[in-house]
């Protein structure tokens, strides 16, 4: 019935939303900057076990990541800037096209890749 309705266009008109940011999405899109979501509460132990790679890998990467005097430029916290490099090996492994879509999304967009998207990059 038309009260029905009514009733429910009033509801829906009153709701309220928050949307949730556990990524940091909204200061990375207020900054003009493409990064991979990476959780902030993950360890690095963590992060490696979701990689899933195998002990060689992993020792390279490990050797790499302790050559690399500064992993972030943006980032004053080392640990945390290992697991943006690791979360962006995990999603470029996951999805290599991701690669392109960042290109594509940095020149239309007009966004600044992050760095550890770079290094993450084979």
């Amino acid at each position: 019935s038309i009260a029905q309705y009514y009733n429910a266009a009033t509801a829906a008109c009153a709701l309220q939303f928050r949307l949730l940011d556990f990524h940091g999405g909204l200061d990375d899109l207020q900054s003009g900057v493409l990064r991979t979501p990476c959780s902030r509460s993950h360890t690095l132990e963590e992060a490696w076990e979701v990689l899933s790679m195998s002990p060689d890998e992993r020792r390279a990467v490990e050797e790499w990541l302790q050559e690399t005097e500064s992993l972030s430029p943006e980032s004053c916290d080392d640990q945390q800037a290992r697991l943006q490099v690791l979360a962006a090996i995990k999603s470029l492994r996951d999805d290599p096209l991701r690669l392109v879509r960042a290109l594509r999304f940095s020149a239309t967009l007009h966004f600044r890749v992050h760095g550890s998207f770079w290094r993450a990059a084979p």
